[in-house]
Parts: C-alpha cells; sequence; structure tokens
C-alpha cells in the first residue's frame, strides 16, 4: 500500500488568505466534499467539475455561488488561471491521468482512495509529487477521528500490540471500479499502520464476487468481490485480519 507523501497542510505553500481548488467528480463522496468546501473559510472553490450532463445541470441549485464554474471539461479545469489545487473523487480507474496532469501543472491534490490500481502507477505519482514539490494526499478520514487518535496515544500504556481484528461491513454502497478489497480495506490498514508505525510486509487476501460477476478486470478476474477477508503480517510480529463487505445487512466499523 502506498502512504501518503506528507500531511495535508492548508498553508500551500505559503499563501495567505484562501486556497483556490477545483473539485472533480460530485457522486456519493464528492457530494460531501463540495458542501464542505463551499463553508470553509480557507477554501474559495473557483469550479466544480462534472461530466454527467444532468448531474452539472442539479448543481446549479447547490453551488450558492455565481463565480464557482461548472464544467464538463477536465482539462479546461486544470488551466484555470489561480488554481491552487485539485480534489479527485472521480472514478478510481481515472485517478491516474488526472493526478498526473494537476502534478505537471503544478497543482496540489487530494484524491479519494484508492490512489490508483496498481502500486507502480502510484509510485509514480508519489514521486512526480516530491518532484514538483507538491502534496499529494489521499483522504483517509479515520486517522482524523478522535477514537483512532486516542487508541494511538493509548497504546504505549497498554503494552505490545501482537494482534489486531477489524470489520467493515454494511448493505452496501456497491461500486462498479473496485471490489470491497479496494474500496473499504484501505480505512482499516491505514489505522493499522497509523497505530503501529509501520506497514505490513505479508499481504493474503481472499474474496467471493455474486453481484457482479460479468465485470472483470486485471485485479478481479473472477468479477468484484463482494466479501473478503484479509490477513496482514508486519515485521514487529503484529497480525490483523480483516473482513470486509457490501452485501451484509449487519452495518459494522469495528476495529481493535
Amino acid at each position: 500500500m502506498t502512504q501518503p507523501i506528507r500531511t495535508l497542510d492548508l498553508r500551500l505553500d505559503s499563501k495567505s488568505g484562501p486556497i483556490n481548488l477545483a473539485l472533480f467528480g460530485v457522486g456519493r463522496w464528492g457530494s460531501h466534499l463540495l458542501r464542505n468546501f463551499m463553508a470553509h473559510p480557507q477554501v474559495t472553490l473557483i469550479a466544480v467539475v462534472e461530466p454527467a450532463e444532468q448531474r452539472l445541470r442539479s448543481l446549479k441549485s447547490e453551488v450558492d455561488d455565481d463565480e464557482v464554474l461548472l464544467l464538463s471539461d477536465w482539462r479546461a479545469a486544470m488551466e484555470l488561471d489561480g488554481l491552487d489545487g485539485v480534489a479527485i473523487t472521480t472514478p478510481a480507474a481515472t485517478h491516474y491521468d488526472l493526478i498526473e496532469v494537476a502534478l505537471k501543472n503544478g497543482l496540489h491534490v487530494l484524491a479519494e482512495k484508492p490512489l490508483t490500481l496498481d502500486v507502480s502507477s502510484s509510485q509514480s505519482l508519489c514521486d512526480l509529487a516530491k518532484q514538483k514539490n507538491k502534496q499529494l494526499v489521499i483522504d483517509h478520514t479515520y486517522l482524523f477521528h478522535s477514537a483512532v487518535t486516542t487508541a494511538k496515544a493509548s497504546l504505549s500504556t497498554i503494552g505490545t500490540p501482537r494482534y489486531g481484528y477489524a470489520t467493515r461491513t454494511h448493505l452496501g454502497p456497491v461500486r462498479r471500479d473496485v471490489d470491497a478489497l479496494w474500496d473499504l480495506a484501505i480505512h482499516d490498514i491505514s489505522i493499522f499502520n497509523y497505530w503501529l508505525g509501520e506497514s505490513p510486509v505479508r499481504v493474503k487476501a481472499h474474496g467471493s464476487s455474486w453481484l457482479q460477476t460479468e465485470i472483470q478486470t486485471p485485479l478481479s478476474p473472477n468479477g468484484l468481490a463482494d466479501v473478503v477477508w484479509c490477513q496482514l503480517q508486519y515485521a514487529s510480529g503484529f497480525q490483523a485480519t480483516i473482513h470486509l463487505c457490501w452485501a451484509n445487512p449487519d452495518k459494522q466499523r469495528r476495529q481493535c
């Protein structure tokens, strides 16, 4: 798993005043970012990019600011004057091209997970961000949750962690670009990595597909897995098991 190359800091390049951002994609997660960016005192949202024509039309009633450009052409948005950074919440398969262009244009990037669909392309983007001295950040939202940060502080007082278990199940949302492993596991892996201060040295996962067996990709040749069991091994000896499913009526978000 590729880690974000640095932490998010809204004081980009020691810039004074609001940061000029463009949002790419206004689906389920992008809608949350849109609402928060519009209300954030340190952000000026200058453009929203959405290729779906019907969704783009509906944004006119959601974006209460005539100065926010509503665009369908992402390349045009990348060239806007005064743009400092972009937030990307498009399907995972589109991430690499969008992020590469943004970094080459000297823009900071906040991207929805997963960063890309293979390790080599993720590493390439991290290297490019370092070369351009720009922030490339994945939205590991749970790392900012008080329960997670409190647990991190408590670990030093309870002894050496040996074993962990996490479950992330619910009835949807079902994605069509990645399977349950790539959609859900990144949260729990990022939390374990944060708690331990290390990354897994060995990963094993197996899953089953029922809902979308027709969607076959290099990552999921037998269809997008709806349920996955993942095992992690760390150099320190810590082991973790993660249960992931988006076809389970029992919603659980548990980590220990």
